[in-house]
């Protein structure tokens, strides 16, 4: 988790909620952690899209991208 992604959970309760739902929710249905983390990356996506709003000191990631 990054600190863009941390702070954008703290402050947007409803993102939040749902990726807290999200994360049980996918959890309980598989044990695979690439399944797993594939059903989260809209929800990821998302929350990169929203910290984009925050007054950083640095660029926030495309979600896949490498650097």
């Amino acid at each position: 988790m990054s600190v863009a992604t941390t702070r954008v959970l703290r402050e947007r309760p409803a993102l939040r909620e749902r990726n807290e739902r999200l994360k049980r929710q996918k959890a309980a249905e598989t044990d695979d952690l690439e399944t797993y983390s594939e059903a989260k990356s809209a929800i990821i996506s998302e929350l990169l899209d929203e910290a984009r709003t925050f007054d950083f000191d640095f660029d926030i990631p495309t979600l896949g991208s490498n650097g």
